[in-house]
């Protein structure tokens, strides 16, 4: 700044909340990706020149090169917030953890929640091979109830009226009733019976 006596710079310092349970909750794993598509975010809004860097486990630093007044900074801190208020992928989170880290614990539990994310956005029949991978890799898996129990929403939640397509209702009837054989004690298996007499009263 002295060879630029009108050299002006600002620094960002920004940190995320609640990303200590996603840490505990998800794994490492799941909290390394979601840090990386933060800061992917981040550079977005960044201008030529400008610099960001991770400054502890949910910490950055952001240089602004050349600013003439309060305005540049704002400026950027709006278009931040426009991009960090915009929902993450989900799917697309818990799909890289898969892939990076294919034989660690958060593997397994990052598939589930791929297919679950799938059926969130109503992507039903991605879901539903997502699924079908999942109980091939995993048959043996504590999760497997709840597997069966997605994949039979899948189909479930496309029954629309009573004049529905038939073959999706007895692809959903087919799913319920195997939730029901595979786990009769379950509490999936008694939201499957109730579900199959809601789709045979109709």
């Amino acid at each position: 700044s002295r060879e630029r006596p009108d050299y002006r710079f600002a620094l960002l310092f920004l940190d995320l909340d609640g990303f200590k349970a996603v840490n505990d909750e998800r794994g490492h794993a799941m909290g390394d990706q979601l840090l990386a598509s933060v800061s992917r975010r981040l550079e977005g809004t960044l201008r030529p020149g400008d610099m960001i860097a991770r400054f502890g486990g949910d910490e950055f630093v952001i240089l602004l090169h050349y600013v003439a007044d309060y305005a540049d900074v704002i400026m950027v801190l709006v278009r931040m917030h426009e991009r960090m208020g915009a929902p993450f992928d989900a799917a697309k989170l818990f799909e890289e953890v898969d892939r990076q880290h294919p034989y660690s614990i958060w593997a397994t539990k990052a598939q589930l929640l791929y297919a679950y994310s799938l059926y969130e956005m109503n992507k039903y029949d991605d879901a539903v091979v997502a699924l079908n991978r999942f109980l091939a890799l995993h048959p043996g898996s504590r999760d497997a109830a709840y597997a069966y129990y997605l994949k039979a929403l899948s189909y479930y939640e496309r029954i629309a009226d009573t004049r529905r397509d038939q073959e999706v209702t007895n692809k959903a009837l087919d799913a319920l009733q195997e939730v029901i054989r595979r786990f009769p004690d379950s509490p999936y298996a008694r939201d499957a019976r109730l579900k199959i007499d809601l789709t045979r009263d109709n």
